[in-house]
């Protein structure tokens, strides 16, 4: 036998204190699409080479046209701009943030990779405001490099990890 507990989001969260994106609020991507594309879905389209009425038809749900997972892909390289992969995980209750990609080989080598980058972006924060006299554009941009050089080695450590799990039998 089980047990829950419900506590209410004004007790919850202290006060000010905005509640997490909830899993399972309903967000229609396509309509982030076609905010992205407005005023340019003709000139995206050759860009992709893709037909603009079937472009305009799959962002628009009509006639049976699906605008799948590898048409975001490829829109979202084409464009730079990742809102719809962002909005999809702000609805699960998760970020989309940059990271430098890191590959480690080993434990080992993937937490001495993130313990530099923290302290890289510790003596970066300190740096940035030593004097006192507030946070320059530079110093700024040197501490949000650093944060994404942390975030890309705890991304790659924890891959590490998981690459090294004992596979069950069966290799299920």
């Amino acid at each position: 036998m089980g047990f829950s507990v419900s506590v209410p989001p004004a007790v919850a969260y202290g006060e000010g204190e905005a509640p997490p994106a909830t899993p399972g609020h309903r967000l229609d991507v396509l309509v982030v699409v076609r905010n992205l594309l407005k005023g340019r879905v003709g000139k995206v389209a050759r860009a992709l080479n893709w037909s603009e009425s079937t472009l305009q038809k799959k962002i628009s749900g009509e006639g049976g046209y699906v605008f799948g997972v590898r048409d975001l892909q490829e829109l979202q390289q084409h464009l730079g701009d990742i809102a719809p992969t962002q909005a999809l995980a702000s609805a699960m209750g998760h970020v989309c943030v940059p990271v430098h990609p890191v590959e480690v080989a080993s434990l080992s080598e993937g937490m001495a990779r993130v313990l530099q980058a923290l302290g890289d972006l510790a003596a970066a924060a300190h740096e940035a405001n030593a004097d006192g006299r507030g946070v320059s554009t530079n110093a700024r941009n040197r501490v949000e490099f650093c944060r994404s050089e942390l975030l890309g080695a705890v991304n790659a450590y924890g891959d590490c990890a998981v690459r090294q799990m004992a596979q069950p039998p069966g290799g299920g």
